[in-house]
């Protein structure tokens, strides 16, 4: 057989979707640019992006959340901000299969509750990258909360002061938001058109590997943004996922299944 339909033909069978009937989940594969992607067809998880320079992978498994605190003696991965919370960010109990929970109290105070990299910026949107997660809001944000999941520059109290970041937003809105803001221009306050739910779990993922960054919600894409004016210093950011409220006896409860990203080097 000619070498080269050979090839093909085992370049197709790589690429053609699975169709288990008697799989609890249905994988499903894309071939772009020279890598293959795998991912649940079900959930639009992705599942096992194959052929990126790098990928970052976190579960929320073990006895202990990895963090760090800059009150305590602790060290890892993460960089957790705790203020004024009565439960501290830690791993759900027993939860299946590895939760993170960051809930807020109905104590009338100003509280965050932050896991970033510290700011060490050690991703970049320019360079092309992207960023997946799975959570569920188990408890809807009140009053003057609110909540952003994403990619981030150094951290601030006020998210909208960041220099540069491109995430999702909710807060006393039925909907989801998303947002991006490259140092020059602050595209704000976007609605995605998917309702904010308490019982179900949603798929959030950001695609910055092109010339726009594009925003999916659970496989549907919901928002391009430009993001144009990014440099080589504003277009390096963290993953960051963020609870805060400025007052009040405001709630919100995250559960966070899992961090992922991947993309290409400088």
């Amino acid at each position: 057989m000619n070498k080269f339909i050979l090839l093909m033909l085992c370049v197709v069978l790589l690429v053609a979707p699975c169709t288990n009937a008697d799989a609890k989940t249905k994988t499903g594969s894309t071939w772009n640019d020279g890598r293959l992607n795998f991912y649940d067809r079900s959930t639009f998880e992705t599942l096992a992006p194959v052929g990126w320079p790098w990928t970052f992978y976190e579960e929320f498994m073990g006895s202990t959340f990895d963090k760090t605190v800059a009150s305590e003696d602790t060290n890892g991965t993460w960089t957790a901000i705790e203020t004024n919370l009565n439960a501290a960010v830690l791993l759900s109990a027993d939860g299946v299969p590895g939760l993170l929970s960051m809930a807020f109290d109905s104590d009338v105070n100003a509280a965050r509750a932050v896991i970033y990299f510290g700011d060490n910026e050690s991703v970049s949107i320019d360079d092309g990258l992207m960023f997946e997660t799975r959570l569920k809001v188990s408890v809807a944000p009140t009053l003057l909360t609110s909540v952003v999941i994403g990619l981030a520059g150094a951290d601030n109290v006020d998210p909208d002061t960041i220099d540069s970041n491109c995430w999702f937003r909710i807060d006393t809105g039925a909907n989801w938001k998303w947002e991006s803001d490259d140092g020059t221009t602050d595209d704000d306050d976007n609605d995605a058109g998917v309702a904010v739910s308490t019982s179900a779990y949603v798929i959030l993922r950001i695609d910055a590997t092109e010339s726009t960054v594009k925003f999916y919600i659970n496989g549907a894409k919901v928002g391009t943004a430009s993001m144009a004016d990014l440099t080589s210093t504003t277009g390096k950011v963290q993953p960051y996922i963020a609870i805060g409220k400025c007052g009040g006896a405001g709630l919100g409860t995250l559960l966070v299944d899992y961090i992922r990203m991947w993309g290409v080097r400088e």
